[in-house]
């Protein structure tokens, strides 16, 4: 079948929960001036940001100078045209954007790319495309547990209590730059929308990312860093650029400073999904798993493939041990979060319907703190219940589903998405009776540790 893309999304990006000054509107003829004025935009978030980072990333001299390093380094490979495909030089439009930006925000381009090193963000993913019509659909949640202002705001408004919203410092940015138009969520003190979730409203192109907690012995002066790769895929909107770029910094041997994974689903007839994984010296695509009627992407902070595996902080196997019970705690948990997301995309019931259904049926699973296609039973009492792993969490910033066929149907959504109604809970374990989980997780991390760690009280 011939593969052709979709029309251009004229329609705007759905959005759920944003206050008006938290959507930037931005159109300009030039990819630096529109980067100019959405730093400038981003100013005082992004300076704060900067003054949190200084205070508590370890020695600032040496992280700008090797910022300084990793952005002379980019530059030499923009030059060599490793970042050149289909005759459009995405090296150079990243470095204008970045170079505006910090233009705008006022500070150095040394000091962009610190905070572009810096982020430390997890999150999770459901992709499922049927193989009869080839339609996907999608579920991503952004979460940062590192934003303490974000986590307080999330316990307030889970008790119901007062919160103050000035401490949410994500945007929704619609962008056009003269060449391309694209919409996506900003981090704090970030350039651009490589390590979110954002859509190319020019090609149809869908692209959510997955930070890994990657462990490689790559310098990062002369890496380069992951959301670089996630802003040019983004720019690009077009999965056989993507290859093309994965490819030639493959053969080039480029090293990457943090790990993603970047997951495109692009509309068109048929419509088009492609997953890249990036850290250490590899930059593989993975193929989801295939199932009769389906296929199937379920992905947390942790990676499908074999050679991201292996540099992983949490992936816990025979050739890699737990170095202590935490890491087999949380390796425990991301393992079962993976399994989760890829049972509930396996599972769920994908009728024939429109897209303002389906995006309905995606929100209401975005918004299950349950995992129902994963049962717990409590040994004591035989009772089986629910695991309380479901996609809310506390330090969820925001969410999106789309609808992803001949044309593309998204919504993104601030915080979580809405609470089931007739279906009460509280979002995080600790407003629950964490007992069963917790001791599950035990258990299974005790069986890695070969040791015997008690389960903590609720």
């Amino acid at each position: 079948m011939t593969e052709t893309p979709g029309p251009p999304d004229q329609s705007p990006v759905r959005l759920h929960g944003f206050a008006d000054h938290e959507v930037i509107d931005i159109r300009s003829d030039s990819v630096t001036a529109a980067s100019r004025e959405f730093g400038s935009r981003m100013k005082g978030i992004t300076r704060q940001v900067l003054d949190e980072v200084r205070s508590g990333a370890g020695p600032w001299d040496n992280l700008e100078k090797t910022a300084g390093s990793a952005l002379d380094h980019f530059r030499s490979l923009v030059s060599s045209g490793v970042f050149t495909a289909g005759g459009v030089d995405y090296g150079k439009r990243y470095l204008d954007r970045l170079e505006g930006f910090a233009s705008g925000a006022e500070i150095s381009p040394a000091e962009a790319i610190v905070l572009d090193m810096e982020l430390d963000a997890g999150c999770q993913t459901i992709i499922v495309r049927e193989k009869g019509n080839g339609r996907i659909s999608l579920i991503h949640t952004e979460e940062n547990e590192g934003d303490t202002a974000l986590v307080d705001i999330n316990r307030k408004r889970d008790a119901g209590l007062p919160f103050d919203e000035a401490g949410y410092r994500y945007r929704i940015v619609h962008q056009s730059d003269g060449d391309k138009t694209i919409t996506f969520l900003a981090y704090p003190g970030l350039s651009g929308g490589g390590p979110a979730m954002g859509i190319n409203r020019d090609t149809g192109c869908m692209v959510v990312v997955d930070a890994l907690f990657t462990q490689a012995d790559t310098d990062p002066a002369g890496s380069v860093w992951v959301n670089a790769v996630a802003g040019m895929f983004l720019d690009a909107g077009d999965i056989g650029t993507a290859r093309q770029l994965a490819a030639k910094m493959r053969d080039r041997g480029i090293t990457f400073t943090g790990g993603y994974a970047v997951h495109l689903a692009r509309a068109g007839n048929p419509p088009q999904l492609a997953t890249f994984e990036f850290g250490g010296t590899h930059a593989v695509e993975v193929a989801p798993r295939s199932l009769p009627d389906r296929d199937v992407i379920g992905q947390p902070s942790h990676p499908r493939s074999k050679e991201l595996a292996g540099l992983d902080a949490f992936t816990v196997s025979a050739e890699s041990p737990p170095k202590d019970f935490e890491t087999a705690l949380y390796g425990t948990e991301l393992a079962r979060r993976k399994r989760r997301l890829e049972l509930t995309g396996a599972l769920v019931d994908l009728p024939d319907e429109t897209p303002e259904a389906r995006l309905d049926r995606l929100t209401r699973i975005a918004a299950n703190p349950y995992s129902d296609a994963e049962r717990i039973t409590d040994e004591t009492t035989g009772q089986t219940s629910s695991d309380m792993t479901g996609m809310p969490s506390l330090w969820s910033s925001a969410w999106g589903v789309a609808v992803i066929g001949r044309e593309p149907y998204v919504v993104f959504g601030k915080y979580q998405a809405p609470k089931l109604p007739r279906k009460p809970y509280g979002m995080t374990v600790e407003s629950s009776d964490p007992r069963k989980v917790r001791a599950e997780l035990t258990e299974l991390a005790n069986r890695r540790m070969e040791t015997e760690v008690k389960p903590e009280k609720p």
